[in-house]
């Protein structure tokens, strides 16, 4: 009796004694912040809706073009407000190069990738030589600051990739490193010759303001583009308007800052309030052209997810 009572039959790899939790045990029952966010799907909805945003952009900018060349009926006291609407397109272009290389996370080889954000940078600057804005070297070393600074923000914050599939895989696709090996090496060339060539570049404003208008592109874009895409992938509402505030704050700040920051260093005296509305402009134009892009992807996941949920089976 003694001995069938302090006997255990069971091998030790069943024995409860010699059997110890892994970290494969216990991972179903640990929730993280990322388990919350589901992934932006590249489908046919978020393709048609950012392309619907894109086609009335442009009517809206072929309109602006039109009054200024003095094609159109609108009084030249208006002027004033034309501009600030090309200056709301410019804010639209830049946050579209942010969605786009954003979008191209989507895609697994390397070079084709890597081919794709070069094509957005430069017809992002193409276009912003369309508008007015001529400067080759400009437009194209703020869209590649952009481009850099983004990947390694998003790589940072964990924001997830753009994947074709639906529901759990999805993310588990938006989980991938977007930053290889490669990817560092490819980014830190870039980043050096793209140092290079605005130390030799000849700066149409003073140096202050140039970069001070520079280094709220290159970061302060990559963080409202951030908070705008977590409020629309979180699946917590008090997330969601707590970003989607965030964004706002961030964007009103922005404007207000560079506008003081003008007043401050600029020779020709221009005051805050006359700066204030078209920097406020640009915010704006970028942050909506940020939530299209990140509602597009989130609005085609939910609706993949519809139509492949089982039908419930009448009570």
């Amino acid at each position: 009796m003694g001995e069938a009572l302090g006997s255990d039959d069971r091998s030790p790899e069943e024995s409860p004694r010699n059997h110890s939790l892994t970290a494969n045990d216990l991972q179903p029952n640990v929730t993280t912040d990322h388990d919350h966010v589901v992934s932006p799907r590249l489908g046919i909805w978020s393709v048609g809706l950012i392309a619907l945003f894109v086609v009335i952009v442009t009517i809206a900018g072929v309109a602006a073009t039109a009054w200024q060349s003095g094609r159109s009926s609108y009084p030249s006291a208006e002027g004033l407000y034309m501009l600030m609407l090309t200056l709301t397109i410019v804010g639209i272009v830049f946050g579209l190069a942010s969605g786009a290389i954003w979008i191209a996370s989507w895609i697994r080889t390397a070079w084709i990738k890597y081919a794709s954000r070069i094509l957005v940078v430069v017809a992002a600057a193409m276009m912003l030589n369309a508008l007015g804005t001529y400067d080759w070297l400009r437009n194209l070393s703020n869209m590649g600051g952009l481009c850099l600074a983004q990947c390694t923000i998003f790589l940072l914050l964990k924001v997830p990739a753009w994947s074709a599939g639906i529901g759990d895989h999805a993310s588990r696709l938006s989980r991938r490193r977007q930053f290889q090996i490669s990817d560092v090496i490819l980014a830190t060339a870039c980043t050096a010759g793209l140092l290079t060539v605005v130390r030799h570049y000849s700066t149409p404003v003073s140096e202050a303001e140039y970069w001070i208008v520079t280094v709220a592109i290159w970061l302060l874009g990559p963080l409202m583009a951030t908070c705008v895409n977590f409020a629309f992938l979180d699946s917590r509402r008090m997330r969601r308007w707590t970003l989607a505030a965030a964004s706002v704050l961030m964007a009103i700040a922005g404007g207000t800052g560079l506008a003081l920051a003008q007043e401050a260093v600029d020779a020709t005296g221009v005051a805050f309030t006359e700066a204030a509305p078209f920097y406020l402009a640009f915010m704006f134009g970028y942050v909506i052209s940020l939530s299209v892009v990140a509602f597009a992807g989130a609005f085609d996941q939910k609706l993949a997810k519809m139509r492949t949920r089982p039908p419930r089976l009448a009570s």
